[in-house]
């Protein structure tokens, strides 16, 4: 198996998805253990460390967040390969420092790959970092909860966790604004966590899933190094949902979009009048709401954050007959949307886009509706010289590969 081919369905294995999905997910964690170091295709070694350090450009900044062993009084340093260079985080994680690799589904093709899988799989955006703790007993952070839920794949050494009671169901990335707010946060961590309520042992080829808000924290559980990937899903929630559908019907209903009356804010007596017409605006809204174009926007957001995955087995430069097959990118998906004012038609795929007359209509959806496809069998619409033409197009502008 590559990375390429790795689903959730191989990630949960025996476990069925169903069953996490209604045992496990926002609910519970779950610990897969595998006696099987190699069940996961090679998604990152040790061995990796210095060609990813290389592969940093200038424009990756901070990318790796360096963490001194507990009871060092050095400062945690975030910085990037391109400005400090790999032998500088060679040396580091040679003394006992602790290497996060953040963000590296952006640089790194077979996490890439995972992530495009899992983010098309799931509805979501999935995104990776890689953790190498280099000896017994080091450990990155403290207890702390995470914002989304987390696939941890152990992928070299052990990793020894140990799971709190959590202290905030669900908690939100989206702080609120208001620097004067006194009331207590109810996702701030606790001066005391508490005694752990599990503790557990990932070896490699094992899986731990924790639920957005559970609290945790690891240390490594043996002399050799310690790699892992997580796996963050950031999911669409019902708040998104609902923000959408109040963004939509702002922009067709004037009222909603008029300001509120100039000085309400040093005239507190006014506020319960104008707390009774904001329910009323509530009420219209729940009339009003456009619960499809909710979803259909969220539909939208979800098509254009496709990540671009690097092809590894692509015929990058094969020229193209009739006869090629060509398949889509890992994690793309397509739109088709008609420009009436233009007479044209938009195919849209991830960030980018191919724009064509009208007379493409049926090709862009043929070429929407399916994975892989030969070029012969675009619709007649085209000719055989239009078929190739657009054919061409699709793979330079990076939406099709061909594979023979």
């Amino acid at each position: 198996m590559t990375p390429e081919d790795c689903d959730l369905t191989h990630l949960l294995a025996p476990l069925d998805p169903a069953r996490f999905f209604s045992e496990h997910w926002e609910r519970a964690p779950l610990h897969l253990e595998r006696d099987d170091p190699n069940y996961y295709p090679r998604f990152f070694s040790l061995d990796d460390l210095e060609r990813y350090l290389l592969s940093q450009s200038e424009a990756e900044t901070e990318r790796v967040l360096v963490v001194p062993p507990p009871g060092d009084e050095r400062e945690r340093e975030r910085c990037s390969p391109a400005d400090r260079g790999p032998a500088h985080f060679l040396s580091s994680f040679a003394q006992g420092d602790t290497l996060v690799l953040n963000q590296a589904h952006r640089v790194w093709p077979p996490l890439a790959a995972l992530c495009a899988r899992l983010g098309e799989e799931l509805s979501l955006t999935a995104r990776a970092n890689l953790y190498l703790t280099p000896a017994a007993g080091a450990q990155g952070f403290d207890v702390h909860h995470d914002l989304h839920d987390v696939l941890v794949l152990q992928l070299e050494g052990r990793k020894r966790w140990r799971l709190y009671a959590p202290w905030a169901e669900l908690p939100l990335d989206r702080p609120e604004a208001g620097t004067y707010d006194h009331r207590p946060d109810p996702f701030a961590r606790p001066e005391d966590p508490g005694p752990p309520r599990r503790e557990l042992e990932t070896k490699p080829g094992d899986l731990l899933y924790l639920p957005r808000g559970l609290p945790h924290a690891a240390v490594s559980a043996d002399e050799r190094p310690s790699v892992h990937a997580t796996v963050g899903l950031h999911p669409f929630t019902w708040g998104d949902a609902l923000h959408h559908a109040l963004r939509r019907l702002e922009r067709e209903d004037p009222h909603l979009r008029r300001a509120l009356p100039p000085g309400f804010l040093r005239r507190p007596e006014g506020f319960p009048a104008l707390a009774a017409e904001l329910r009323d605006l509530a009420a219209r809204f729940a009339a009003g709401l456009d619960a499809e174009a909710a979803l259909a926007k969220l539909d939208e957001l979800h098509l254009a954050s496709r990540p671009f995955v690097p092809a590894r087995r692509a015929a990058l430069g094969a020229p193209l007959t009739e006869d090629s097959e060509l398949a889509r990118r890992l994690g793309l998906r397509c739109a088709v949307f008609r420009d009436e004012d233009d007479d044209a038609v938009v195919l849209y795929f991830g960030d980018n886009h191919v724009r064509g007359p009208a007379w493409l209509e049926a090709a862009f959806h043929y070429v929407a509706k399916h994975e892989r496809l030969q070029v012969r069998d675009l619709p007649d619409s085209l000719s055989p010289r239009s078929k190739l033409v657009l054919a061409r197009r699709l793979v330079r502008e990076g939406l099709l590969l061909p594979v023979r």
